[in-house]
């Protein structure tokens, strides 16, 4: 009698075996949302950028194309650069500015796009290009390539029509 009393008991418990197997199970899905969470905000956050960049470089040709202050506009992008900022630091941007040359533009229409949040420019210099008045025609075709930390890359592409899209 005794020993059908102490088998009912021990059907009521956990053994250390199936205690240590669902530790373990918990501890490698934890491990895996601890590695992928870091890796999707920074893929995330390019695509954010890369999407904000396009609808700079949009809204540029589209100020082109309807006459907006009656002038070209166009798009700079800076790697590296104090410009970005106004101050000491150096950063990524992308600026919409009135007009065809940057350095004669008027500053006060300026929009400047900081590349921020794990996202950068491949280059370390400069490049500009503007849209004509009324045709958002550019001079020639232009890409951009965006990275990120992680070494993930968006490239951004201008047509001569003024198309802006990106691609992975």
């Amino acid at each position: 009698m005794v020993d059908n009393m102490n088998m009912s008991i021990n059907n009521f418990g956990f053994t250390a075996i199936e205690v240590i197997m669902v530790v373990a199970i918990f501890a490698i899905i934890l491990s895996s949302a601890v590695v992928l969470t870091p890796q999707k905000t920074y893929t995330d956050a390019l695509t954010a950028k890369t999407m904000a960049v396009v609808d700079l470089i949009d809204q540029a040709h589209n100020f082109a194309v309807s006459g907006y202050y009656d002038s070209q506009w166009g798009i700079i992008a800076f790697g590296n650069s104090s410009d970005c900022t106004g101050g000491g630091n150096s950063e990524d941007c992308f600026i919409l500015f009135k007009g065809s040359d940057y350095s004669s533009r008027d500053s006060s229409y300026d929009r400047i796009l900081l590349l921020d949040n794990g996202t950068y420019f491949s280059e370390d210099d400069e490049d500009e290009f503007a849209f004509d008045k009324v045709s958002g025609y550019s001079e020639s075709t232009y890409s951009f390539i965006i990275r990120s930390n992680i070494g993930d890359t968006k490239t951004v592409y201008i047509k001569k029509t003024g198309l802006v899209y990106y691609t992975d």
